[in-house]
């Protein structure tokens, strides 16, 4: 196969070789490689065109080779392919090394043009992984002599315009190639060069590789542009690679010379003061090279400063001042491969970035000559709004609306050839809004941090409660004064108003405030409660929602906005103190003539009791106030008022509070029925030692109003005590009987639990409960704790143990048993029992002989019974740790011989042996026996 194609046939071949790779040789493992080889001072590197076998570039053994994925004219489709080449003068092991950054597929071609296969049929062929930097080794194996073509290829846009770098290792002589006619290689010399406005340097020539930097300083921000002359033809390919760096070394732009080779002129860029570096590396040999840099102060403008065109690197603009770019990116331009002065594409990119103290009113004037577009981004960088403008020069006025306070982007979009390269201008303006307008959306259970000071002492909020329920509002206590918390409605009406004043000398270190509240949105304002503020205080504070159905609604200070009740379903309030004097509740109600109605306030959120709310008032519905008949104190800090209506009716109750603090607490009205209380005791049944001293109880929980009573069903067991306090009389099991009488507001209900009055245990066990003993040895486990009873005994495995009436144990077998001793209840103590585990294993056998072999011993031992053993384990160490030992097994309990080889010839071993017995599927084993010791024979 010739590989001299055009390169419209080489895209669709290296394409198709993409999509369809052959086999890929496996690894050889002949030749010994380094791992790391030693790095070079000397690189070899591309010289474009190399895209065919007529052009390749050499390979030599141990000399790194660096190329770059591009191509100018398949920039399209990202295409690029370049041939390298080595020669062998005998066969020899080859390794390639391939380091990219990307995917590239490589393959080996022979000297006809040929996919090269190995003896057993396969390619050299392959990819390296996509996006990550990664080292592929090419073990290619044994290569006969003769001339080879490495095939190199990228379509992927990851790979685009990024080195790659190639090394050749083998193991033979390299056959001299017959190069095309170069010029001599030229060592790279990395140079700085110093230039000032207007100057004229070079001409320079440059070696592949090779890197100049040339510095200059602005002291001003400035307007810059390059002037190149005395370039390269565009037939010799890529020459040089730009790239332009700010003071602190941070790349502001880079391109290729290949967009600006016709015109010789590369910029409008803006930059910042300082000194800047515009670093100019060869990609291939340069014959000559000259550079003028010019740049222009930019005046009273902001001027963009590059790079800008993303988030994190967005310009500043400032309300009411002027902002001026360009749209220019030498990086996004696109020509035809037959015209490389007019772009077929050309974009741009910047970000600008503004921030508002307070929620204004916000729009943005664009001047503009061309077709810009724009989209608007908040913090979290979600899209707001976008548009675009009119083509030719002119002014658009772009309104935000009221944006919250906060940080934004305006991205600027070029894609217009006309607007290429030219200014635009924008201008800022900004409407501070009122503080409901200014109102931080404040999100639930988030700790907010705010200040007053002289010429602020507000602090608004909004939040949009979901559903009806209850607002909590906690601050912490600012330096010398106290505040007043206000909520409004979205029309700004006062709703809800709480005053701290009294609080402000408490412990306390947060002040907190509830209210009740329909769904919506609501301002919440914490307002300073002293005029006179010398410095800034600062706080926090957090608010919180509770979703109820049962919530007093504010505002419910008059009749008119009394919150409606459900007989029997409580309903939570909260009521301000003294100095929030119109902070009354108003609740209503149906009332019938004729029957009686609880009204219920209690104490909630830790409040002991509601004593500093005054009595209940009730008016019906023509405002005439009604008396209740009584007025009580129930358990638990409760307070009850009786009513009993002569007319039915709409009736409202008045709540009103005297306290130096917020009172949170329910109100309910009852339709008066006497109730089952509820009547529980802790526990069920209850046991009693006898011998413990004093009374003992059993905690009785009890929700009605009367006495309770208590009875023993037998005193010579158990007697109780009219507080419900027991003494255990003598053995055995008696009930106890809890009595609540019937009250006016309670029926009566009783509950039992029993006790039963019992022996204590002497505490008898075993000395040890775990005994491991030999088939030929003895043991002794001695009892604790005696109490006198008669001791019996049990084993659990008679074929292991047996025990008889005196405790005496008896071995049977290898194995396991459990040996349970009871012991029998006595006038003083009950019954009681104790275990313990005993396990029986063979004997420890004797290492009778070891004879010692060449690398080898012969063992010889005392071999037990087959009741004792299945078997026999060997080990031998040249430790006396057996550490590392060589283990052996032997089968049978008569065998009593073995010979173990392949030992470490002249060294001393240590040997050991032990009997084992394999019992239900479970090994027992014997103690290893004293290590004997030998020395092998060398």
């Amino acid at each position: 196969m010739n590989i001299s194609l055009n390169r419209i046939s080489l895209c669709a071949l290296s394409l198709l070789l993409c999509s369809a790779l052959l086999p890929i040789l496996p690894p050889s493992t002949r030749t010994a490689w380094a791992d790391s080889p030693t790095p070079q001072t000397i690189m070899d590197y591309e010289s474009e065109p190399n895209n065919d076998m007529e052009y390749a570039d050499v390979l030599r053994p141990g000399i790194p080779f660096t190329g770059k994925m591009y191509d100018k004219s398949t920039e399209m489709i990202h295409l690029d392919i370049d041939m390298l080449t080595f020669s062998l003068a005998k066969e020899s092991e080859v390794r390639i090394s391939l380091t990219t950054p990307s995917r590239v597929s490589y393959q080996i071609y022979d000297e006809e043009g040929e996919p090269y296969r190995t003896p057993s049929g396969n390619t050299i062929s392959g990819q390296t992984e996509l996006g990550k930097q990664t080292t592929t080794q090419i073990d290619c194996g044994s290569l006969p002599a003769g001339k080879y073509y490495l095939h190199i290829q990228s379509t992927e846009t990851s790979m685009w315009n990024k080195s790659y770098e190639v090394l050749l290792q083998h193991d033979g002589g390299e056959e001299a190639p017959i190069l095309p006619p170069t010029d001599p290689p030229l060592v790279p010399e990395d140079e700085v060069i110093s230039i000032t406005n207007g100057e004229i340097v070079g001409p320079y020539t440059f070696a592949a590789g090779q890197t100049r930097e040339f510095r200059f300083t602005t002291p001003e921000p400035s307007r810059m542009a390059f002037a190149f002359s005395q370039l390269p033809s565009i037939s010799s390919g890529e020459t040089l690679h730009m790239a332009l760096k700010s003071p602190d070394g941070k790349i502001i732009q880079e391109w290729d010379l290949d967009t600006i080779r016709t015109t010789g002129i590369c910029g409008d860029f803006l930059i910042g003061e300082g000194e800047h570096t515009l670093a100019v590396t060869a990609l291939c040999k340069v014959s000559t090279m000259q550079l003028k840099l010019t740049f222009d102060p930019i005046g009273s403008f902001d001027y963009e400063t590059e790079p800008n065109d993303s988030f994190d690197t967005a310009d500043t603009i400032y309300p009411d001042k002027t902002f001026a770019g360009v749209a220019y990116d030498p990086t996004l331009e696109v020509f035809l491969p037959n015209d490389l002065k007019t772009p077929v594409i050309a974009e741009a990119y910047d970000c600008l970035s503004f921030s508002l103290s307070s929620r204004s009113s916000v729009s943005l004037e664009l001047a503009t000559q061309g077709v810009i577009e724009y989209k608007l981004y908040d913090s979290n960088q979600r899209l707001l709004g976008e548009g675009k403008t009119g083509s030719g020069n002119r002014k658009t006025t772009v309104s935000c609306g009221t944006l919250n306070k906060g940080k934004y982007f305006l991205f600027i979009h070029c894609a217009d050839i006309n607007t290429w390269g030219k200014e635009y201008f924008v201008t800022l303006k900004t409407t501070r809004g009122t503080d409901f307008e200014n109102a931080l959306d404040a999100a639930f259970g988030k700790k907010h941090s705010a200040s007053w000071s002289s010429d602020q002492k507000n602090v608004y909020s909004s939040v949009n409660l979901p559903s009806a329920g209850c607002l909590k509002i906690e601050m912490s206590k600012p330096e010398s004064s106290y505040p007043v918390m206000e909520v409004y409605d979205t029309s700004r009406n006062l709703v809800w108003s709480y005053n701290a004043r009294d609080e402000a000398d408490s412990s306390k270190s947060t002040y907190s405030a509830s209210v009740g509240l329909k769904k919506g949105t609501y301002y919440v304002c914490l307002r300073a409660g002293t005029t006179y503020i010398s410095k800034t205080l600062p706080f926090t504070f957090t608010l919180t929602h509770k979703a109820s159905t049962n919530y007093e609604i504010e505002p419910n200070g008059n009749a008119q906005q009394a919150t409606p009740l459900k007989l029997g379903v409580a309903c939570s309030a909260d009521i301000g103190n003294a100095k929030s004097a119109s902070d009354k509740d108003f609740f209503k109600f149906t009332g019938t003539a004729g029957k009686r109605y609880d009204i219920i306030l209690a104490p909630r959120e830790g409040l002991w009791d509601v004593s500093d709310l005054y009595h209940v008032d009730v008016y019906d519905a023509a405002g005439n106030f009604k008396d209740c008949s009584s007025y009580d104190s129930l358990p638990n800090g409760t307070k009850r008022a009786v009513f009993q209506p002569t007319a039915g009716g709409t009736y409202y109750i008045k709540v009103r509070c005297f306290s130096s603090e917020q009172i949170h607490y329910s109100i309910s009205v009852n339709l008066f029925q006497k109730k089952t209380p509820s009547l529980k005791v802790k526990s069920a049944s209850i046991k009693r030692n006898y011998w413990t001293a004093g009374r003992f109880s059993n905690q009785v929980t009890y929700s009605g109003d009367g006495k309770l009573s208590y009875r023993s069903s037998n005193d010579k067991v158990v007697s109780v005590y009219s507080d419900g306090t027991m003494l255990a009389q003598g053995f055995g099991t008696a009930t106890i009987t809890v009595t609540a009488p019937e009250t006016e507001n309670y029926n009566g209900a009783t509950t039992s639990f029993k006790v039963q009055v019992v022996k204590p245990s002497s505490g008898f066990k075993y000395a040890k409960k775990s005994i491991t003993v030999s088939w030929s040895g003895s043991f002794s486990n001695k009892y604790k704790n005696l109490s006198g009873g008669k001791l019996t005994h049990k084993s659990s495995n008679k074929k292991v143990a047996t025990v008889n009436s005196k405790g005496t144990v008896t071995f049977k077998g290898i194995g396991a048993a459990t040996i349970t001793t009871t012991q029998a209840a006595t006038s003083y103590y009950a019954k009681s029992s104790a275990t313990y585990t005993l396990k029986i294993v063979p004997d420890t056998p004797k290492v009778k002989t070891v004879k010692a072999g060449k690398g080898s011993l012969r063992i010889s031992w005392q071999r037990l019974s087959a009741k004792q053993s299945s078997g026999y384990e060997i080990r031998c160490a040249t430790t006396k740790s057996m550490k590392k030992a060589v283990k052996k097994t032997v089968k049978g309990a008569k065998k009593s011989s073995l010979k173990v080889s392949k030992l470490k010839k002249g060294k001393k071993y240590y040997v050991q042996v032990r009997a084992y017995k394999k019992v239900g599927g479970k090994m027992y084993y014997s103690s290893w026996s004293k290590a004997k010791t030998v020395k092998t024979k060398k």
